[in-house]
């Protein structure tokens, strides 16, 4: 389990404590408003999973978003906030790419409804 805690970066007063998250927390990204957090999640067995959006004052849950194939390694918000991207790496799967390279894969969801 993981406790993610934001603290101010001038003296260091936490600000947000979200604990016993049952994921590992690679990166996380802040809306330019400042009202959320998005999260890259990884399950830690399979360095697999999705992302998750926070409210940044309270650490509720706002969105779950589990898509398939890929692990995600980086996330960002749009410069206005109304959508967010993430980047996911593949695995090569299927007969004809057993032991290729992995492809990349940038998702870009809205950032109030995950669609």
């Amino acid at each position: 389990e993981t406790t993610l805690r934001i603290c101010e970066a001038d003296g260091g007063r936490e600000t947000l404590c979200v604990p016993d998250l049952p994921f590992y927390v690679p990166q996380v990204a802040w809306s330019p408003d400042g009202r959320r957090l998005a999260l890259v999640i990884h399950d830690g067995v399979r360095r697999s999973g999705g992302v998750r959006m926070l409210d940044a004052e309270s650490g509720q849950e706002l969105l779950a978003l589990d898509p398939d194939g890929g692990t995600y390694s980086a996330i960002a918000f749009s410069h206005d906030g109304r959508r967010f991207a993430g980047v996911a790496t593949e695995k090569p799967i299927g007969p004809f790419r057993p032991f290729g390279n992995p492809r990349t894969r940038i998702s870009v969801w809205d950032a109030t409804t995950g669609e």
